[in-house]
């Protein structure tokens, strides 16, 4: 399996376990950010803050898309 299959397989399972942690490159995929953004606004609190290096939980992450859809950005 691929970089990006496994991305892809973790945003599917995301939907149904919000404990789940996801990678950086899932974390591009459903957000359409880069890697670099995804961490410079993780830095200063425009996203969520790492479970563990390099991941985060899917929960957090699902809540802040809702969050940014609401502002419509």
């Amino acid at each position: 399996m691929t970089k990006h299959e496994l991305a892809l397989a973790q945003v599917a399972a995301a939907t149904t376990n919000p404990e789940m942690a996801l990678t950086t490159s899932a974390i591009a995929i459903l957000t359409g950010l880069g890697r670099s953004a995804i961490y410079e606004r993780s830095r200063v609190g425009a996203f969520p803050k790492q479970c563990r290096r390099g991941r985060w939980r899917a929960g957090d992450v699902t809540a802040w898309l809702r969050g940014e859809e609401a502002r419509g950005t």
